[in-house]
């Protein structure tokens, strides 16, 4: 495969178990889908350093997988204004030069690292069940949607909600809740493997930062899977895949 900027042959490593495909003439990267967000920044700093020279190209970008037009994505929510990322509309991957590779990473550490520390607290609620399950949610670590302009990055990081979602079983009762910086709405879809019956129930029917739901009479012996949609005031929806609710 061929990289982007210079046409120089890119090599495929492993970063962080991610796949990427890196070009060791010019140092640009070529990321698949979710993987630059799932890279540490120690490990974008190694990718940024094998390079034998800095050379941008002004040639428009194809991607090296599909072949197609890369779209160029910049000074959204997620990406600084001083960091410009190529998309591919048709596998989803993301290449990137190693200059912006290694702003991107520090921006999207530090943006991390605020909201962990300014963290907003949750609304009092009278109900027993609810307020006990905000005092569970209260002690875990959620995850931070920076976007829904971005539909790449987005579709990433409604995937990286599984990193951070709290699921708390209590008996035949499932508490599960998560946190988005923009308010959207929520729904999630409940898959039986066994019987393929679906149920679909809405988590925030208004657009809200802070989702909750308690999901009852779970039968702990059947193969549940859930999926989580999110979606902003225009109908702008990202969904994600298929998890398991026995983890």
């Amino acid at each position: 495969m061929l990289c982007p900027n210079c046409s120089e042959s890119m090599k495929s490593s492993s970063y962080d178990s991610q796949n990427v495909l890196h070009c060791s003439s010019c140092g640009a990267s070529f990321f698949e889908e979710n993987g630059i967000n799932r890279i540490t920044f120690d490990s974008a700093l190694k990718l940024s350093q094998e390079k034998y020279r800095s050379f941008v190209s002004p040639k428009e970008k194809v991607c090296p997988k599909d072949f197609i037009p890369l779209t160029p994505i910049s000074n959204s929510e997620a990406i600084p204004s001083h960091v410009i990322l190529f998309f591919c509309n048709g596998c989803d991957g993301v290449f990137v030069y190693p200059d912006d590779l290694l702003k991107f990473k520090k921006a999207q550490g530090a943006k991390i690292d605020y909201y962990k520390s300014w963290s907003m607290p949750f609304a009092s609620l009278k109900s027993v069940l609810i307020v006990f399950l905000i005092v569970v949610l209260s002690t875990g670590t959620f995850l931070t949607i920076n976007t829904i302009q971005n539909r790449a990055l987005y579709r990433s990081e409604a995937e990286d909600l599984f990193k951070s979602l709290s699921i708390t079983r209590s008996g035949r009762y499932i508490l599960l809740g998560f946190r988005t910086s923009l308010p959207l709405k929520s729904q999630i879809t409940l898959l039986n493997t066994r019987t393929g019956k679906r149920i679909i129930r809405t988590i925030s029917s208004e657009p809200k930062t802070i989702h909750q739901i308690v999901l009852t009479d779970i039968d702990k012996s059947e193969d549940m899977r859930y999926r989580i949609s999110l979606s902003d005031e225009s109908g702008r929806m990202v969904e994600t895949v298929y998890k398991s609710l026995s983890q």
